[in-house]
């Protein structure tokens, strides 16, 4: 676990692993990922700031990689699950409390399920698309997007969508349970 401060080079997580960066941790490469994670299976779990030039975390390909942003979460630079959306082997993306600031599609790639707890709240900046492949479960958190989200594959939505509008592209579904509130504050609905 980190709760102080890693400079330079980054961090390497050899052979996968896991990696807890709590509440007031930095890990900072001004040259490079903030975290690498290389021959196996890796969960980063994100309470404090993680800052890369290149990635401020790239998982290695064919393993089942998740990332969990945790209240106070803050990141600069892509995370890149490192999974291809429709491979065999899927990468998880959770936001699970607090208040979340990044963007869809491209800060966040390559994370085929991604889940928004009870209570957490991700404001999406920028345009954002649900990638085709992928599935978003908003699972009783609120997403804010002042760009919108495009939605490719499958949106679950059981909280609270306010913004600029979902978009839904040939193949995209919108399951709004009971009790999820989609608020449209600024255009349109789209369904093409």
């Amino acid at each position: 676990a980190n709760y102080g401060s890693i400079t330079g080079n980054g961090l390497v997580l050899a052979g996968g692993g896991a990696l807890v960066n709590g509440v007031g941790g930095q890990i900072t490469n001004i040259a490079g990922n903030a975290v690498t994670a290389i021959g196996g299976a890796a969960t980063v779990v994100d309470a404090g700031s993680l800052s890369g030039s290149i990635d401020a975390v790239s998982f290695a390909a064919g393993f089942a990689n998740r990332m969990e942003l945790q209240a106070s979460a803050s990141v600069s630079g892509i995370v890149d699950g490192g999974n291809s959306i429709g491979s065999a082997v899927a990468s998880t993306l959770e936001v699970s409390g607090g208040v979340f600031v990044g963007n869809l599609g491209t800060q966040f790639v390559d994370f085929a399920r991604i889940t928004i707890a009870p209570g957490a709240y991700w404001q999406l900046t920028g345009s954002n698309a649900l990638a085709a492949g992928a599935t978003l479960a908003n699972n009783g958190g609120e997403i804010s997007s002042g760009g919108g989200l495009v939605v490719l594959e499958t949106l679950t939505n059981g909280g609270n969508i306010t913004g600029n509008g979902v978009y839904l592209a040939p193949g995209g579904l919108l399951d709004n349970l009971a009790g999820g509130r989609i608020t449209n504050q600024h255009g349109g609905y789209g369904i093409n």
